[in-house]
């Protein structure tokens, strides 16, 4: 059986507030830019639920980031074994 350390707990809320700037930031520029991107971004809500707290967070930051900027694109495209399935166009 897996033991986990109890000290393996973050304070949830910098780690947020910081995604969130980042992500603020990172529209900012899009929205100002005169250019097509493409942002590739990994899906980790597919799988288990991450038995300690650090990666649940992570996950749940990366899949919040990854909303809101599917929000704003125009296509939004989810790649599976190579084949792109359009979520948004």
């Amino acid at each position: 059986m897996m033991q986990f350390v109890k000290d393996d707990l973050v304070d949830e809320l910098p780690y947020l507030n910081a995604i969130q700037n980042e992500m603020e930031a990172l529209l900012s520029a899009i929205r100002n830019s005169n250019q097509n991107w493409f942002i590739v971004s990994n899906e980790v809500g597919l799988g288990l639920v991450p038995p300690y707290q650090m990666g649940r967070i992570y996950r749940d930051g990366l899949g919040w980031a990854n909303q809101r900027l599917a929000k704003e694109a125009d296509t939004v495209l989810f790649m599976v074994a190579g084949l792109p399935m359009t979520i948004k166009s």
